[in-house]
């Protein structure tokens, strides 16, 4: 089981459609319904049931659905903990010139006040 495999979960669960769900996860299609199947087998049950034309939550589905909901969020807390706030950097001209048509980030940074 992989953090992956839950976004998938809760994106085809949310979409009712493998395609829109890949999408949303930016995998192909294949890869999403890879990933499912193989969370649904380390689970040893089905999280979804799948006919040719729709895709439906199984009964085991519905009952770990919240679970993963809260795992994912659980995940996205510490991840946004772990990010140091970024300082913001302040830019002043000096000059009353006009810019040059093309300035590096390099050059901006040597006028940088912190």
């Amino acid at each position: 089981m992989n953090f992956r495999q839950l976004r998938y979960v809760q994106a085809l669960a949310e979409e009712g459609s493998f395609l829109a769900a890949a999408q949303r996860c930016e995998v192909s299609q294949p890869a999403l319904s890879s990933g499912i199947a193989r969370l649904e087998a380390s689970l040893g049950q089905r999280i979804f049931e799948r006919t040719t034309r729709s895709v439906a939550l199984t009964d085991y589905g519905k009952i770990i659905l919240p679970s993963i909901i809260d795992a994912i969020n659980a995940v996205e807390r510490m991840r946004d903990l772990a990010v140091p706030s970024v300082p913001r950097a302040q830019l002043k001209v000096r000059e009353r010139r006009a810019f040059p048509r093309q300035i590096t980030a390099a050059e901006l940074g040597k006028n940088r006040v912190r």
